[in-house]
């Protein structure tokens, strides 16, 4: 697995942390630990780099199998490695965290005066972990030790711009003008870099300012999803706006539909 490595750009400072990193089953484990002592008796986990010594403080696997019964587990979700003051690792789905006050994860992050170790970015919950992605964001005294099956890489710009990559495109298709009373058709194309993502099955979830949606969260089928729109009640002249996202990431597309 590919990792890339960059900086946060905000006013908290990335994590000094001593950190190896491995691949096991349907899930990547991260290990805090220290430095071995000359003659230190220790008996656990050991790890070499640099002619050092290093044994281990926390583990924290990181599973897509066992994490499905989480409650914050979702499509379009952004993961958080978080280290505690004793080296003790634990995580967080970000944007469960932060949908309700709509805050940006560099807000977040100052306003709670920390920042993960690691982000693992999950498309969607039916992913396995080979479908993730992680980037690494740790202070560049660190030691990093990446185990046989992880490769590290340099990524030119910080966590924001890494994520944004990575999101899904949505693109919203239908009429932008219907009339009074009427119901009109609409379709989601769920993709990234302008190709559909077949790989999508997510719950598509669409809000509206006005009219009636029979149904406001809807199955993507390969990428594909539609729905219908009522202007019931509506009058010529008024306008609603749609919105279309997913539980925990909304209004990743938009459109104004006038009543006519």
């Amino acid at each position: 697995m590919k990792i890339q490595k960059g900086l946060f750009v905000g006013a908290v400072s990335m994590p000094k942390v001593n950190l190896a990193i491995d691949l096991v089953d349907d899930g990547i484990e991260f290990s805090t630990v220290y430095t071995l002592g000359d003659g230190e008796q220790y008996s656990g986990p050991r790890w070499t780099k640099d002619g050092s010594d290093y044994g281990l403080i926390h583990r924290y696997r990181f599973d897509c199998s066992d994490l499905r019964a989480n409650a914050q587990w979702s499509d379009v979700g952004s993961w958080h490695i978080y280290r505690t003051s004793n080296n003790v690792l634990y995580a967080e789905n970000l944007f469960a965290s932060t949908y309700s006050s709509k805050a940006s994860s560099a807000q977040y992050a100052n306003a709670t005066d920390r920042l993960p170790v690691a982000v693992v970015y999950v498309p969607w919950a039916t992913s396995a972990i080979g479908d993730a992605h992680v980037f690494l964001q740790i202070d560049p005294e660190s030691v990093l030790i990446p185990g046989a099956d992880v490769e590290i890489e340099n990524y030119a710009g910080n966590a924001a711009d890494w994520r944004a990559s990575l999101l899904p495109e949505v693109l919203l298709a239908g009429p932008e003008t219907i009339a009074p009373d009427a119901v009109a058709d609409y379709s989601i194309v769920v993709g990234r870099g302008g190709v559909r993502d077949t790989t999508c099955g997510a719950d598509v979830c669409i809000e509206t300012t006005g009219g009636y949606l029979p149904l406001q969260r809807v199955r993507a089928q390969s990428g594909q999803a539609s729905f219908r729109l009522s202007a019931a009640g509506l009058l010529s002249g008024e306008q609603i706006k749609l919105k279309v996202g997913f539980r925990n990431y909304s209004a990743l597309a938009t459109k104004t539909v006038h009543i006519a």
